[in-house]
C-alpha cells in the first residue's frame, strides 16, 4: 500500500494519453494530419482537436515521405500526447485516378450547356485528356470546368477542367474541342459574274456550315433579288448581303428624266447622268436644255428627282 501511494505521488495527475504511431500511413489530403499517422486502434484516445494537427505537405502521387517521431512531437502542443509505436512513419498519398474520359465528359457537358439551346452544332474532340492522379480528399473531390483562352465557342475551343479536392484546385487539365456550327440559309446554284443580278432561280435553301465565317447566312434571299454581285460568286457559296449591291438605276452618260415637284406642280426635263446612282443616292445630272448641272436623288430607273 505504501509503495502504490509513493508511485501515485511521483506520477502526474493528468498523464497525456499514450498512442502508437503506425509504421506506414496513407494521407488522402494535400496536407498530412495527425489522424493519418496514428494507429487506428488508438484514435479514440486522442482529443478530436488534436487529430487535425498539420504535420506538413503530403507527398506527390508516386512518391513517399518519412516522418520521424521527433518530427511529429515538434508539431504537437507540449505534453499533449505520449507517442509510442513506430519511430519512423512512411507516408504515401492516398490517391484516386480520374480517368481522362471522366474529365472529357465534364468538359463536354459544360460546353454543351454554354451553347444556345437551339444551336445547330457538331462537337468533335480535338485532344482527349489522359488519366490524372490526385489525393482522394477528406471531404470532397469534384471536377470544375471553366473557360480557357477561347473567345468564342466556335471552331477551336479550349477549356480547363480544375480537379478540386477539399476546396483546393490541385490540378488543371486542358481539354480541346472543335465546334462546327451550322445554319439554314440560301446557297448559290450557279456562278454569278461581277455585276450580274441575282434571281430566284439562282438560289436554294440548305444547311450551311458557318464555323469559319461566323456569319449568319441569309434565310430569305428574296430581298436581294435584282441586286448585283459585287464580285464573282461561285456555285455552292452561301448568299451574303455583303456580296451584293442594289442595282444601278442610273449610269454615267445615260439619258435620264429630271423631275421637279413643288406642291401640286410637276415639271420634267431631259438630262444626262454624270455619275452612277442607286435608289436614294444623290447624283449629278446635266440639263440638256440649259446645259446646267443639277443634283438630284435617284428614284427609279432613269428617273432623278430634283428638290427645289
Amino acid at each position: 500500500m505504501q509503495l502504490l501511494l509513493a508511485l501515485s505521488l511521483l506520477l502526474p495527475a493528468d498523464a497525456p494519453p499514450s498512442v502508437r504511431l503506425a509504421p506506414n500511413a496513407r494521407t488522402p489530403g494535400e496536407r498530412i494530419l495527425l489522424v493519418d499517422v496514428l494507429d487506428a486502434a488508438d484514435l479514440r484516445l486522442v482529443p478530436p482537436a488534436l487529430l487535425g494537427v498539420d504535420l506538413g505537405a503530403s507527398p506527390s502521387a508516386g512518391y513517399s515521405r518519412e516522418l520521424s517521431r521527433a518530427d511529429i512531437e515538434r508539431a504537437l502542443p507540449p505534453d499533449a500526447l505520449e507517442l509510442a509505436g513506430a519511430k519512423e512513419v512512411l507516408v504515401e498519398p492516398d490517391t484516386k485516378a480520374i480517368p481522362g474520359k471522366e474529365i472529357l465528359s465534364a468538359a463536354g457537358e459544360w460546353l454543351r450547356s454554354s451553347l444556345p439551346i437551339d444551336a445547330d452544332v457538331r462537337i468533335d474532340v480535338a485532344r482527349e485528356p489522359t488519366e490524372v492522379l490526385v489525393p482522394r480528399g477528406r471531404r470532397s473531390l469534384e471536377l470544375q470546368p471553366r473557360p480557357g483562352t477561347s473567345r468564342a465557342l466556335r471552331g477551336s475551343v479550349s477549356l480547363d477542367v480544375a480537379i478540386v479536392v477539399d476546396g483546393a484546385a490541385l490540378a488543371v487539365v486542358p481539354v480541346s474541342f472543335f465546334v462546327h456550327t451550322f445554319a439554314e440559309g440560301a446557297v448559290m446554284l450557279r456562278a454569278l459574274r461581277r455585276g450580274e443580278r441575282l434571281s430566284p432561280e439562282d438560289v436554294e435553301r440548305r444547311r450551311i456550315e458557318t464555323t469559319t465565317s461566323g456569319a449568319i447566312p441569309v434565310s430569305d434571299p428574296s430581298r436581294l433579288f435584282g441586286h448585283e454581285a459585287r464580285r464573282p460568286i461561285q456555285a455552292g457559296e452561301a448568299v451574303s448581303p455583303r456580296d451584293f449591291d442594289a442595282p444601278l438605276l442610273v449610269r454615267r452618260g445615260d439619258p435620264v428624266t429630271l423631275l421637279v415637284v413643288r406642291g401640286a406642280l410637276r415639271a420634267s426635263a431631259h438630262g444626262v447622268a454624270r455619275a452612277d446612282g442607286r435608289r436614294g443616292e444623290i447624283v449629278s445630272v446635266q440639263n440638256v436644255a440649259t446645259r446646267k448641272l443639277v443634283s438630284g436623288r435617284v428614284e427609279s430607273e432613269g428617273l432623278v428627282l430634283v428638290e427645289p
